[in-house]
């Protein structure tokens, strides 16, 4: 009788298990997509590349780089140096912290024109360009050096 109690008893406990595994993962599912809707929201950053002189760069790539490398993406300055990452172009970045690069654009034959910035703003490693966007307007000025003559 004992043991006909107990694997009665094992049974509810085993289905009990596992329907709490199930929905377990199905919370754990659940909150990981409104993670993803979170963090797939973009937002829009401006500003002006110039020189120290504040004489405007026109013509250069400046590029994002999230620090977990999973968000990227580049915008051309025009002749007064203005750039746009546009949010309702879908071209925006997520929320987060970001590494910035400025450099010449490459063309479709691999090659990038001469430009008159310090080639150490083209290197994530070496450019000592970041910022935080944020989840409102983002205004992000650079002021460059020269490249030595």
């Amino acid at each position: 009788y004992n043991k006909h109690i107990a694997r009665r008893t094992l049974g509810i406990d085993a289905t009990n298990n596992r329907l709490l595994f199930v929905l377990a993962c199905i919370c754990l599912v659940s909150c990981d997509r409104q993670d993803q809707s979170i963090a797939t929201e973009k937002y829009s950053v401006e500003g002006k590349v110039t020189f120290e002189d504040g004489q405007p760069v026109a013509g250069v790539l400046v590029s994002f780089s999230s620090l977990d490398e999973r968000a990227n993406t580049n915008a051309l300055t025009d002749d007064e140096g203005r750039y746009r990452v546009d949010a309702e172009d879908g071209e925006g970045l997520p929320a987060g912290e970001y590494r910035v690069v400025v450099g010449p654009p490459v063309n479709e034959q691999g090659t990038a024109p001469p430009v008159a910035v310090d080639p150490k703003y083209a290197n994530k490693k070496t450019s000592g360009l970041a910022t935080t966007i944020k989840p409102l307007p983002n205004y992000y000025d650079i002021e460059l050096e020269r490249a030595a003559p």
